[in-house]
């Protein structure tokens, strides 16, 4: 059994390739890109992501260490000294999952708002007391 050669395209087999005119001509990029996998799942990725990530637990404070927040927050208010730089680690709840994550403000404490329970900042950053994790006051150096 041998190779049958034919000769059907002959004719054409030397003929320049087809350019339309009335459709640009695709880049080759444009066109490969057409055969990539396309997302069937529209937002699965996304979701992944958000599970993925990591968020911290809350800590629950003892009473000790709970009275020591207190304990620091008062001798701040009360400074009759001047203002005091402070370094407040706190928890900021996450939105769309349980836990959140441990953030840190530093500053002068303006006032306490004790109508929303929390601490002003001079630099105008809010923080529930109930947050608090820790109450730091800075030396002049550490400013």
């Amino acid at each position: 059994m041998g190779i049958t050669v034919t000769h059907r395209y002959d004719d054409i087999i030397e003929l320049p390739h087809h350019q339309s005119r009335s459709h640009p001509h695709m880049p080759i990029g444009n066109r490969a890109a057409q055969f990539l996998p396309f997302a069937a799942l529209t937002g699965y990725e996304e979701a992944l992501q958000e599970t993925a990530r990591r968020t911290d637990e809350r800590v629950q404070l003892d009473p000790d260490e709970q009275e020591q927040v207190n304990a620091a927050l008062q001798s701040v208010l009360s400074n009759d000294s001047g203002a005091k730089r402070v370094a407040i680690t706190y928890f900021v709840p996450d939105k769309r999952k349980s836990g959140g994550s441990y953030q840190q403000a530093t500053g002068v404490i303006r006032h306490c708002d004790a109508e929303r329970g929390e601490l002003v900042l001079q630099e105008g950053d809010r923080i529930p007391i109930a947050d608090i994790l820790r109450v730091t006051v800075l030396d002049e150096q550490d400013s």
